[in-house]
């Protein structure tokens, strides 16, 4: 059984939905966390909520900020190890939608989707990689169904977790040779805490 409280988990998206339900899962464990997201009142509130599940408040860092910021990536990895010294988990979960048909959607909203949904996950991933082989660690996608079944009313979104599904299969492949597993979870939809 896993010692959770040795392990360093970084979730990006951890101020609400599901990165926030994941933070608070691994609190219950007593596992070492740093978080991430846009909103501060709410990240704070999922702070609030792992001391109140007894994980020790020196036991949670975290980063506020839009994981599309290179520096905002520098900023999670170097605080996570800083903190702690070491990364054992990478949670990306950080992602958004708009529920937007092929032509209604914007080049904004396209970029928008792909710079969040992958090109961010990708590079974070990418910056993380060397640290988690230390750890014989784990990356963690937090995709959906959409991304092996098309709708209508969500082609970019379809299209950026079929992205992910593809990049979470070829990192394993990757990273496999150096003890460290890589998986996606594909939820259908799920109701925001």
């Amino acid at each position: 059984m896993t010692n959770w409280k040795q392990k360093v988990i970084v979730i990006t998206g951890a101020s609400a939905g599901i990165g926030e339900g994941t933070a608070l899962h691994f609190a219950k464990f007593g596992a070492k966390l740093f978080l991430t997201g846009r909103n501060s009142d709410n990240l704070q509130k999922t702070k609030d909520q792992c001391v109140q599940l007894g994980l020790p408040d020196e036991n949670i860092g975290s980063v506020v900020g839009d994981i599309t910021d290179k520096t905002v990536q520098s900023k999670i990895l170097s605080g996570a190890l800083e903190k702690y010294g070491k990364i054992d988990v990478l949670v990306n979960n950080a992602g958004m939608v708009h529920y937007l048909k092929t032509g209604d959607t914007s080049d904004e909203e396209y970029d928008e989707m792909f710079d969040t949904n992958v090109k961010a996950q990708f590079m974070l991933t990418k910056a993380a990689m060397e640290y988690i082989k230390q750890t014989k660690g784990n990356i963690v996608f937090v995709s959906s169904i959409c991304g092996g079944r098309p709708m209508g009313e969500l082609p970019v979104y379809c299209m950026s977790k079929a992205a992910i599904d593809m990049f979470t299969q070829c990192l394993a492949l990757e990273l496999a040779p150096f003890g460290v597993r890589v998986n996606s979870v594909k939820y259908n939809s799920v109701e925001d805490s």
